[in-house]
C-alpha cells in the first residue's frame, strides 16, 4: 500500500508534511502504544521530495531495512528535518549516510534496529542538540537498555541497564522481556537476506516481511516443528531448521550472520547468483547439509571451520578459477556426500582424501586433476559411488 500511495505522492514535489501515523504523532510518549496494524511493507526512500521538512510514519508495520537513499532528494541538508519512524518493525543499521542532515530528528523506538552507521554518533546538533549532551543515547539506548521512550530525552531520562534474566536486543527498546526473542532474532536474520539478495525481484517471495504471516510459513523456510499444531507450534522452540530457496532469482550477497541461527540443519542456494563466504560457519553447530552448486562460489577458504555434524556439501558448477582442492575440504571428516564436479578445479587428488573415512559418494568429474589416483582412496570403505571422469589422471 505505502508504495503504492508513494508512486501517486512522489508527483508532489514541494510537499513538505508528510503524515501517515496511525495514533498521535508524539514520539515522546510511545511505551503504551502497542497494538498497531496499519500500512506495511517496505520503507520507501522518499527521494523525490526535494522540500521535506516532516515526516510522520509511527505505529505502523513497515519493514526492511533504512534505505542508504533514505531522504536523498531534500535539497537543502542544513535545515531543521523530523523524521517519526517509531513502533514499526524495521530492522538493521542506522545508514552512515544520514549524516548528511545536520539538524535531523530521526525517531525509531521500538523497532529492531541492530546498530548505528559510522558518523551517526558524531551528529551533535541531532535530536535538537540532544547528541550533543547525551551521545548515542539521545538516538537509540542501547541494546539490553530501555526507557518508556526508548531513547534518553532528558537528564531525568536516562537508559537503564535490563536486569536478568530479562533482556533487550535491539537498539531503542522501551521495556526489558523475559519472552521469546528468539524468533525476532532469527526473523532479523532472514530480513537481512532478503534485503541483502534483492528479495523483492525472487521468484517466489511468498510471506516473506509479512507480519501477519508467520516466518515458519515464508517460502522456503522449514522450522523445527513443522507439521506440530496447537501451543507448541508457536513456542520459542519452534527455530528455523531448513532455508531452501534454490533456483529462486537470489542475487547478492549472503549475510554471514544467517550461521548465527541456533537450529540450522540445511542452507541450499543452489542455482542462484549469491556471493558466499564461510566467514562463521562454525556457530552453525548443527548444520547438515549445504548447497552452493551453481552460485558466484569463487573461495573456500573458510570450509574447513564447519561444525563436525556437516554430511552433505555440494559445491558443483562453480568456477575456482583452476585452483587445487582445498585440504579444509578433507578435514570435514563428518561428511558423507561430496560433489566437486564442474568447477574448474586443477591439480592432483590429494592424498588427504582419506581422511573422509565416512565418505559414501564423491563426484569430481569434468575437471582438470591430474596425476595419479592416491591410494589414500582405498580407505574409503564405506564409498559406494566415486565418479572423477573427464579429468587426466594417469596411472598402470
Amino acid at each position: 500500500l505505502l508504495k503504492i500511495v508513494f508512486i501517486e505522492l512522489s508527483r508532489l514535489k514541494n510537499i513538505e508534511i508528510f503524515a501517515l501515523q496511525r495514533e498521535s504523532g508524539n514520539p515522546e510518549s510511545i511505551q503504551n502504544d502497542k497494538i498497531r496494524a496499519g500500512i506495511s511493507g517496505h520503507l520507501p526512500d522518499f527521494s523525490e521530495w526535494q522540500n521535506l521538512k516532516q515526516l510522520y510514519l509511527g505505529s505502523n508495520n513497515l519493514t526492511g531495512s533504512i534505505p542508504p537513499s533514505f531522504l536523498n532528494g531534500v535539497l537543502d541538508k542544513s535545515l531543521p528535518i523530523k523524521v517519526d519512524l517509531t513502533l514499526n518493525k524495521l530492522h538493521g543499521t542506522i545508514p552512515s549516510e544520514l549524516s548528511r542532515f545536520e539538524h535531523m530528528q530521526l525517531y525509531l523506538a521500538g523497532n529492531h534496529i541492530e546498530d548505528m552507521g559510522d558518523d551517526i554518533c558524531n551528529m551533535r546538533k541531532w535530536m535538537n542538540d540532544g547528541v550533543h549532551k547525551y551521545g548515542c543515547d539521545a538516538i537509540l539506548c542501547p541494546p539490553n537498555t530501555y526507557n518508556e521512550y526508548g531513547r534518553q530525552s532528558k537528564a531525568e531520562t536516562p537508559c537503564h541497564a535490563c536486569v536478568e534474566p530479562t533482556t533487550a536486543s535491539f537498539y531503542g527498546s522501551v521495556e526489558c522481556t523475559t519472552g521469546p526473542v528468539v524468533e525476532w532474532d532469527e526473523k532479523s536474520v532472514l530480513l537481512r537476506l532478503y534485503d541483502t539478495t534483492n528479495g523483492n525481484n525472487w521468484i517466489n517471495n511468498t510471506g516473506w516481511g509479512d507480519s501477519h504471516v508467520s516466518l515458519c510459513d515464508w517460502y522456503g523456510i522449514k522450522c523445527l516443528l513443522d507439521g506440530i499444531t496447537g501451543p507448541l507450534a508457536n513456542s520459542v522452540n519452534n527455530r528455523i531448521a531448513k532455508i531452501q530457496l534454490g533456483s529462486n532469482g537470489l542475487e547478492g550477497s549472503i549475510p554471514t550472520d544467517i550461521f548465527q541461527l541456533p537450529s540450522l540443519q540445511v542452507l541450499d542456494f543452489h542455482d542462484n547468483k549469491v556471493d558466499f563466504s564461510f566467514e562463521g560457519i562454525g556457530s552453525a553447530s548443527q548444520l547438515d547439509e549445504l548447497n552452493l552448486d551453481k552460485t558466484n562460489l569463487r573461495s573456500l577458504e573458510g570450509v574447513g571451520n564447519a561444525p563436525s555434524m556437516l554430511t552433505a556439501l555440494h559445491l558443483q558448477w562453480n568456477d575456482f578459477g583452476g585452483s587445487t582442492i582445498s585440504d579444509e575440504i578433507f578435514s570435514l571428516v563428518g561428511l558423507k556426500h561430496l560433489f566437486l564436479s564442474e568447477s574448474r578445479l586443477s591439480g592432483p587428488l590429494p592424498a588427504s582424501i582419506g581422511n573422509l573415512a565416512n565418505l559414501e559418494e564423491f563426484y569430481c568429474s569434468h575437471n582438470d586433476l591430474w596425476g595419479q589416483i592416491p591410494s589414500a582412496i582405498g580407505k574409503l570403505t564405506k564409498l559406494h559411488t566415486l565418479d572423477l571422469s573427464r579429468n587426466n589422471f594417469v596411472g598402470e
